[in-house]
């Protein structure tokens, strides 16, 4: 079951990789709708032991790109700040992993029945958020009350408390742009 589960995996990955750039949304989407599919599977046909590997072939298809699709989305939809959207995606991943572990071993405590179906659920809003997020998302736009909001968190702050930050984004503009940032 494992060795399907990788293979679809690879498969997944090299998928992505190719259409990525051209078909974002399409792909989450997809990947979505193999993870509800899988789960949907593994809920109704758990004692069909073909099957069973079948769904876990699907599980990967819609895992193996999984890490990569979140990544770009995020990235393309935070533009300049693709940094910090990035460390979000990893912060994300590991509270994600840590939370399913603990609602894994709560599920499996009472038997494994229940794990498809809240997999399922997971799956159908995971897939809900995708369909109708925003496809129109201005990267760069900053409201009024957005600006208004940031001013209001700097203002929090004394010059000192801000000189740390400051030197390091200064020293990062100069990495990334090489010239004096000031």
């Amino acid at each position: 079951m494992l060795l399907a589960f990788g293979i679809a995996s690879l498969v997944s990955i090299l998928v992505t990789g190719v259409l990525i750039d051209r078909h974002l949304r399409g792909l989450m989407i997809a990947a979505n709708v193999c993870f509800g599919a899988a789960a949907l599977a593994l809920g109704l046909l758990a004692s069909v032991p073909p099957l069973v590997f079948v769904a876990a072939a699907v599980w990967g298809l819609g895992f193996g790109g999984a890490a990569t699709l979140l990544q770009t989305a995020s990235a393309e939809a935070v533009g300049a700040a693709g940094d910090v959207a990035q460390s979000l995606i990893v912060t994300s991943w590991n509270v994600a992993i840590a939370a399913g572990a603990v609602m894994g071993g709560v599920l499996i405590s009472a038997g494994t029945a229940a794990l498809p179906w809240w997999s399922l659920a997971l799956a159908l809003i995971a897939l809900s958020i995708t369909l109708t997020a925003s496809t129109n998302v201005h990267r760069r736009d900053v409201t009024p009350q957005m600006q208004a909001w940031i001013d209001e968190q700097i203002s929090h702050f004394s010059p000192e408390d801000m000189e740390p930050a400051v030197r390091l984004m200064r020293e990062f503009a100069l990495k990334r742009h090489g010239g004096p940032s000031e």
